[in-house]
């Protein structure tokens, strides 16, 4: 009695004689009684012995991983209708033609850390998609499918799942063939994160997502092809309530066609690698409505896509612009007429990215914070080229880090503004372009006492009047800059109060 309660591991990784076979299906279903601790099956017909088994409920399985190329080995297993019980699991992995057995186990009151499963032939799952009756997973954590095993998600039951984190991965377009055949959508449950791969970025336009609150989705695709599907239907389709929505490469493009009227994104983070990879969305000549987004952020030539977006009435919080080659903005830049970018908090611009605001209509804009950081020359050059300025309407508070310092050459700001702060961070040839400028030549309007941030051989070159609390104008002060010296023994100016972040 004893050595039955000892936790066992189950493991091999060779197939067992054909004779074993025969003595384990005359096997009683549910006759041996054992605790498991472990489970490591591969290539192997020892599966077929847990109808057989006698496993506790409340037994505690640290790992449950099962392994199998050959259809024969499972046949045992999938031909019982009694569903056989593995206890309480928390790391399960079905792989090949083992993910069929996940259909015969009794699920129903388990709580699966992390499910995985994964299938690289269509072969591998026709049993589990050619049933009709969805089957339980109990309450899963983290859930990742690749490969065909994406299609066996349509056959969960799901509806009153909560999953922290939802992985589908397809890395052939027939990997997920079946889903995107369906009409009827499907349930995933509630979902905190979801990470979608490739062609399984497809999946999303087949779930059933109009009530679904998802804090994190991430959609990846790195070829074309992946996406084609997505772009080529006309309805778009709705991906639910989402806080932070990411999309990666090709993906971008995948954001025409969804459904946002009614979503408030707190972020919205845009990423492409290549030019290709926006190609498609700058082609569009209607513009596509991005709604109720808080921070959004847009990096490498992603940064382009805002000229395609209509946000004439869309208020951010945050705008974040970063492109670290010349080429990401090159598109931008080209264009003639100004593109409107919606009221703006705060706004962030890296890099190649700086010269993008000289496109931007920015007139009537109040910013309560505009950031500008350029640690190259280069970053700045088609800026300084330009000979007509660039407004930037009303600012509260500005900070221009690096070589970003020199637009103020060529900047202008809205005459009724008063400045809370202005900011000049940097060293050496960062200023070298203002310093050829004549004395009081920049004008930088009304400043509050106490917020201006800058050099004080840079000070003669700007022309501004100090004003108080009440907007009185007050006599010059003691700049009050703080200087740190860097490590090379050069002077730098940074803000006392805030860090470059």
């Amino acid at each position: 009695g004893m050595a039955r309660n000892r936790p066992i591991w189950l493991g091999r990784n060779v197939a067992v004689s054909p004779l074993a076979l025969e003595n384990i299906e005359r096997m009683v279903p549910n006759s041996i009684g054992c605790v498991l601790e472990r489970v490591n099956l591969s290539d192997t017909g020892l599966i077929n012995i847990f109808p057989a088994l006698r496993i506790h409920g409340d037994c505690e399985i640290e790992s449950f991983r099962l392994t199998e190329s050959e259809e024969a080995h499972v046949a045992a297993v999938l031909a019982q209708k009694k569903p056989f019980c593995v206890g309480r699991v928390k790391d399960m992995d079905l792989k090949e033609y083992a993910v069929g057995v996940i259909t015969k186990m009794s699920l129903k009151d388990c709580e699966i850390k992390h499910l995985s499963l994964a299938a690289s032939e269509e072969a591998h799952v026709a049993a589990v998609l050619a049933q009709k009756k969805p089957f339980c997973v109990g309450r899963v954590k983290i859930m990742r499918l690749w490969d065909y095993a994406v299609g066996v998600i349509t056959k969960m039951s799901l509806k009153d799942c909560e999953f922290e984190w939802l992985w589908l991965t397809a890395s052939e377009e027939a990997h997920v063939a079946e889903v995107l055949a369906q009409e009827k959508p499907f349930c995933v449950g509630r979902v905190e994160m979801m990470w979608l791969r490739e062609y399984a970025v497809g999946v999303i336009t087949k779930m059933s997502l109009k009530d679904c609150e998802i804090k994190y989705l991430s959609l990846a695709a790195s070829e074309e092809a992946h996406v084609a599907e997505v772009l080529k239907q006309e309805k778009p389709f709705c991906a639910g309530r989402v806080k932070d929505m990411h999309l990666w490469d090709y993906a971008v493009g995948v954001i025409t066609k969804m459904s946002l009227k009614d979503c408030e994104i707190e972020r919205l983070c845009l990423t492409a690698r290549e030019e290709a990879h926006v190609a498609a969305v700058l082609k569009q000549e209607k513009p596509f409505c991005a709604w109720r987004v808080k921070d959004m952020v847009l990096r490498e030539y992603a940064v382009g896509v805002i000229t395609k977006m209509s946000l004439k009435d869309c208020e951010f919080e945050l705008l974040y612009l970063s492109a670290s080659k010349k080429t990401h903005v090159a598109e931008v830049l080209k264009q003639e007429k100004p593109f409107c970018v919606g009221r703006v908090k705060r706004m962030d611009i890296w890099d190649y990215a700086v010269g993008v605001i000289t496109k931007m209509s920015l007139e009537d804009c109040e910013f309560e914070y505009l950031s500008l950081s350029a640690d190259k020359e280069a970053h700045v050059a088609e800026v300084l080229a330009q000979e007509k300025p660039f407004c930037v309407g009303r600012v509260k508070d500005m900070h221009l880090w690096g070589y970003a310092a020199s637009v103020i050459t060529k900047m202008t700001i809205h005459e009724d503004n008063t400045m809370e702060r202005f900011v000049l961070a940097g060293h050496g040839d960062h200023f070298s372009r203002i310093l050829e400028e004549g004395d009081n030549s920049i004008d930088l309007g009304r400043i509050r006492t106490g917020g201006l941030r800058v050099p004080e051989e840079i000070k003669r070159k700007l022309r501004y009047t100090l004003v108080d609390g009440e907007g009185e104008e007050v006599l010059e002060e003691e700049n009050d800059e703080e200087e740190i010296t860097t490590s090379d023994g050069e002077t730098s100016w940074f803000d006392d109060e805030e860090e470059r972040s």
